[in-house]
């Protein structure tokens, strides 16, 4: 029915656009080109893409793609439906709607497969469709700031003539057509089933990523489609083995990730930290606790977004130096998140009498031959704030940790106990007192 109607309507609007090119020849007039629709957000490219490799016996070619929008977008699809409906009329539209395309490349960075049915979600003017599922067309766009979708989990058998994933359609190609030779192999699946697949071990894939919005008003005679620009490229496979492995080319299914995979982030500037002050507490080890307030701006939780979704993290970290001690000591707040807006922040000082603090965001990934964080810093510090421990809190100057500071509860009780003390021997004096008038009166 959708074809049909597409039909009459492609047929409408060529006698249209036939009638006023014959008309702009006879008076001598161009024909205006038709201007962009308008948007109720600004379309820029996905951000943070980035691939990771996760087989299975079943889909030994599995990646999964994970992806930012930018807060515009976000704020837009945080609307529920009735609030989008609303936008949409506002625009004049009677449809809008927003897709994620991924487009990809087997051992070359350039080699993509992308075409001109690719602006138009595969469809001719004819409504014919054009692409097969290899074609990432449908990525989801939520209202999350971080999306993911699964690729490559099935690519068809090559082995079977009548299998239309991989042979194609009379219209639209299938996998064979656009996996070349030497890029794939055959393998058996654990129920018997035989499927393609790329070996990420042998083959690097590269994917790029763009949105892709339709807007359609009741009087025009077809859709309109809007193109986001590409995104920066992201790979796996080969290259992520040399980079994440030092050992079995296996272990790049390992979910780490180096400062070479993760997006180009901006340098950030200095941690907003003020109000920098000891408490009077102390941790069960004795460190003196410190507290701080934080204001997130929007570009440091856009950062951490980002990285989060290429598979590191960016934290907040102080370096300390302690007592004129050579070495700083780095103290990472990697459980704080890094969400616009002010908080409140404690943590407990390193054992020390003099501790100067200066602030950093860092980034952090995992070592591929330990596992443990290596941290870099991706911000300018902040100016050092200066803190005196009282002396008898230091286990440095003692040998030993400090007994644990008395509650202002437990003073209050003491106090009390005092007072109550005092008033039972006033009144009992009193009581003496006044007995020992009467006997004198009455002698």
């Amino acid at each position: 029915m959708k074809m049909f109607h597409g039909a009459v309507r492609t047929a409408l609007r060529r006698l249209a656009a036939a009638a006023l090119t014959v008309c702009a020849a006879i008076s001598g007039t161009a024909v205006p080109a038709e201007a962009a629709p308008a948007l109720p957000f600004q379309l820029h490219a996905p951000a943070a893409v980035s691939v990771k490799w996760q087989p299975t016996d079943e889909t030994p070619s599995a990646c999964v793609v994970s992806y930012t929008k930018d807060s515009e977008l976000t704020a837009y699809m945080k609307h529920d439906t009735d609030e989008r409906l609303a936008i949409r009329q506002q625009y004049g539209y009677s449809e809008l709607w927003i897709k994620g395309q991924l487009d990809w490349s087997v051992d070359s960075p350039n080699d993509w497969h992308y075409n001109q049915y690719w602006d138009t979600d595969g469809y001719d003017a004819d409504w014919k469709q054009h692409l097969g599922d290899w074609a990432y067309l449908n990525f989801a766009v939520t209202s999350a700031k971080i999306d993911s979708e699964e690729i490559f989990r099935s690519m068809g058998n090559p082995a079977d003539a009548s299998d239309s994933q991989w042979n194609g359609t009379a219209e639209a190609p299938g996998w064979k057509s656009v996996l070349k030779e030497g890029q794939y192999d055959i393998f058996t699946a654990p129920d018997g089933k035989k499927g393609a697949k790329i070996d990420l071990t042998k083959h690097q894939i590269y994917v790029r990523m763009r949105w892709l919005v339709m807007v359609n008003r009741d009087d025009w005679e077809r859709e309109q489609y809007l193109c986001s620009d590409w995104s920066q490229t992201a790979s796996v496979g080969t290259l992520a083995a040399k980079l994440t492995s030092t050992s079995a080319p296996e272990d790049v299914t390992e979910t780490t990730v180096t400062t070479a995979e993760l997006p180009k982030l901006p340098h950030l500037a200095a941690p907003a930290v003020t109000g920098l002050h000891l408490t009077g507490d102390y941790s069960a080890e004795g460190r003196a606790i410190a507290e701080f307030t934080l204001q997130v701006p929007e570009e440091v939780s856009d950062s951490a977004e980002r990285i989060k979704a290429a598979g590191g993290k960016l934290i907040l970290a102080a370096s300390a130096e302690t007592d004129g001690a050579e070495n700083a000591t780095l103290i990472p707040l990697d459980e704080i998140p890094l969400t616009v807006g002010e908080r409140r922040v404690t943590f407990a000082l390193p054992e020390c009498t003099q501790c100067a603090l200066s602030w950093y965001y860092c980034l952090e990934v995992k070592n591929p031959s330990t596992g443990e964080p290596v941290r870099t810093a991706q911000s300018d510090g902040t100016d050092r704030q200066n803190l005196s421990v009282p002396a008898q809190t230091a286990a440095t100057t003692t040998g030993t940790a400090p007994a644990p500071k008395k509650s202002s509860a437990g003073k209050a009780m003491r106090r009390i106990g005092a007072a109550l003390l005092v008033m039972a021997a006033l009144a009992g004096f009193s009581v003496f007192f006044l007995r020992k008038y009467r006997i004198s009166i009455r002698k």
